[in-house]
């Protein structure tokens, strides 16, 4: 199986930038390594667009259960949004190889292979 890089997110006037920022900048960094693909719910056609310059295939979320369906045993999941709850991640989890989450709340997520906290402090 070919794994693919699933980034999953909410960006825009309601949820902010951020998540888009590291989920971009992320996926650069990858691009040349694996395939990937956007799984995005945003309403800032800017975003939509940066994502075409870098030719990454876009899924806008109106329904979870496209993302559910699409997600394989063999890829990697990525996940930044305040909306994702413990249960939404299980279920992420139980169906891909690897999940990383971005948080910055610093929660007890069980799920996860991986938290990235861009909270820097000293």
């Amino acid at each position: 199986m070919d794994k693919i890089v699933r980034f999953r997110l909410n960006a825009g006037e309601k949820y902010g930038l951020g998540h888009f920022s590291r989920c971009f900048a992320l996926a650069q960094l990858l691009k040349n390594k694996l395939p990937i693909i956007f799984y995005i719910h945003t309403e800032n056609n800017a975003l939509i667009y940066k994502l075409n310059t870098e030719n990454f295939p876009i899924i806008f979320i109106d329904d979870e259960n496209t993302f559910f369906n699409d997600i394989k045993s063999s890829d990697v999941v990525i996940i930044d949004g305040y909306d994702f709850n413990e249960f939404y991640l299980s279920k992420v989890k139980s169906l891909c190889t690897k999940l990383i989450v971005f948080d910055d709340f610093e929660a007890s997520i069980k799920n996860a292979d991986a938290i990235i906290n861009q909270q820097f402090s000293e």
